[in-house]
């Protein structure tokens, strides 16, 4: 009875799992029809890391606006277009197209320009001067009042560049603000639902009892809400993200999880996050239903298999490091999630591993997955233990000090008694 119950809620879980694939595409993006294209940065030699850092695409709604999302498909800002309209100013080489980037309060955070023929040195100049962050901070209406100053000896350019950006203004403000997709009103519930499944995995972590009857609807939650839907998963190209850019405000959720990841097996010494939260950890308990009897492997080949996470962490930690590489979402799996932009590569790697879940205990999470080993070590605790011997060896040394200061102290107390008695002597 039990079995055929847990096979009804696979069943389901699958139904949803598919469904949702089937319509993931009409909640991320709208069609072709209805909007634009999206492109990956940088966009027409635009440079935008250094304004808005957690942009990696932009969709052009027409030939005056467009938006940016972040890597997790939410709007990271706005970007208005100069190279369309009829009357743009021309710098000294030529058109001067370029971006004003705003964020989702409609102020300005910077400009950049796009491709162009100006003299590198007059570019140089107005760069030197600060000409294009004099908009920063304003809103539309303040910004299209700024009139700054010329930059001396780049004249032409900086000319250009002052009426390009107040002409793009002016016809974004004249134009008012669009209606919001229906598609980007979905953005509420996926972050309300996000909550939820964060909150139900507390509860799962917290009452292991009431795992038991819990665990499908939680995986299933899991791989669709945070998997699927929202693409919420913690990575080694997530961390890397963070780390070079910052953590974006669309990302509050996610970070939230990585803290509690953290801290709760640091202070229960369970694991939380791999256990009740991993999306594809999810699917790997869910494909290993279908076969109930697993293979075991080879102690020797087990041993071996588990220095694999340990080896792929440093070498994305040496890569890093030296800037050989700055993006690893080919290193692990969860970019399947994402399979209308994942690569051919990482949709065969989880394939591959999904496939062999069948057969094997959640092989990925026990033999490859390097952001898993970095979390276990929390779990362990390794950290602590580390820091308990820092602290104990730091203690047993200022002990010692102490010791020698304070004999120190006191023999010349006594070579002081001592000459003060033979001084009474005499």
């Amino acid at each position: 009875m039990r079995e055929a119950r847990e096979k009804g809620w696979g069943m389901a879980a699958a139904v949803l799992v598919a469904a949702v694939i089937l319509l993931q595409p009409f909640a991320h993006a709208p069609s072709r029809g209805s909007g634009g294209e999206k492109s990956d940065l940088p966009f027409l030699g635009a440079d935008l890391s250094g304004i808005q850092p957690w942009a990696v695409s932009l969709e052009m709604r027409d030939s005056l606006s467009g938006l940016l999302f972040d890597r997790d498909g939410f709007p990271a800002g706005k970007v208005l277009y100069s190279g369309d309209l009829p009357h743009a100013s021309h710098g000294y080489g030529g058109p001067l197209p370029l971006l004003v980037v705003l964020d989702m309060q409609e102020r300005v955070q910077g400009v950049c320009l796009c491709s162009n023929h100006e003299t590198p040195i007059y570019l140089r100049r107005m760069e030197r001067s600060r000409l294009l962050e004099a908009w920063n901070g304003k809103t539309v209406q303040e910004a299209s009042a700024v009139e700054p100053d010329a930059v001396s000896g780049a004249t032409a350019s900086s000319k250009a560049v002052i009426a390009n950006v107040g002409y793009v203004l002016d016809a974004y403000a004249q134009r008012g603000k669009e209606p919001v997709p229906v598609w980007r009103q979905w953005q509420g519930l996926r972050l309300f639902l996000s909550c939820i499944v964060v909150l139900f995995s507390l509860y799962c972590f917290f009452r292991p009892e009431k795992m038991r009857s819990g665990k499908t609807v939680l995986y299933a939650a899991s791989i669709i809400v945070l998997g699927f839907w929202n693409g919420q998963m913690l990575s080694l190209d997530r961390f890397y993200g963070w780390l070079a850019y910052g953590i974006p405000p669309s990302a509050w959720i996610v970070f939230g999880v990585f803290l509690l990841a953290v801290l709760l097996p640091l202070l229960s010494g369970r694991p939380y996050y791999c256990a009740f939260l991993c999306p594809y950890g999810a699917a790997q308990e869910l494909a290993g239903r279908l076969l109930k009897r697993k293979c075991l492997l080879p102690a020797k080949a087990a041993a071996c298999l588990r220095f694999l996470p340990k080896i792929l962490l440093a070498a994305c930690a040496v890569a890093a490091l030296t800037g050989l590489a700055a993006d690893f979402s080919g290193v692990e799996v969860f970019a399947a999630f994402r399979f209308r932009s994942a690569s051919a590569w990482v949709l065969a790697l989880s394939g591959f591993f999904l496939l062999l879940s069948v057969f094997v205990k959640r092989p990925w999470c026990r033999y490859a997955c390097p952001t898993g080993y970095l979390l276990s070590l929390f779990q362990s605790g390794r950290e602590c233990r580390a820091a308990k011997s820092v602290a104990a060896s730091l203690g047993k040394a200022a002990g010692r000090a102490r010791a020698f200061f304070s004999g120190k102290q006191q023999e010349e107390g006594e070579k002081r008694g001592d000459g003060k008695a033979a001084g009474r002597n005499e």
